[in-house]
């Protein structure tokens, strides 16, 4: 009878210690930091103070009214596109569908950069038609 009472405590003790484990692993990891890798800016067009023309220039916005502008610069590894889930397109392209843009009811500027580097990953306009 003694033994039977052994091999159920093991058996439970083998589990349970996996629980602990796998519990105490997630813990470890929940207190990891986050890296922020991308922030973003939404604006309207009024607010961009200066457009690329290139890639390697920079866009300078102003977030605000009483707020200093701010310049991004773009790089070859910029992406650009007319809109969310929509195709890739060139810096030229996206330009001319901006100055196209009194077709359109609004366009607000989507800009994502690297925090560390103010370097622009993606240039999107939110066209609302």
């Amino acid at each position: 009878m003694q033994t039977s009472g052994i091999r159920k405590t093991r058996a439970l003790s083998a589990p349970l210690t996996m629980l602990l484990l796998t519990l105490h692993m997630i813990g470890g990891t929940a207190h990891a930091a986050l890296q922020i890798i991308e922030e973003a800016l939404e604006l309207r067009t009024t607010q961009v103070m200066s457009w690329p023309l290139q890639s390697g220039n920079a866009i300078v916005v102003k977030t605000c009214d009483d707020c200093e502008t701010k310049s991004l610069l773009t790089s070859s590894a910029t992406r650009y596109s007319a809109g969310f889930g929509e195709p890739e397109i060139t810096l030229k392209e996206l330009l001319r569908i901006k100055d196209r843009g009194a077709g359109y009811q609004q366009i607000g500027v989507m800009v994502f950069y690297d925090p560390d580097t103010l370097t622009v990953t993606r240039l999107i306009l939110d066209i609302q038609r």
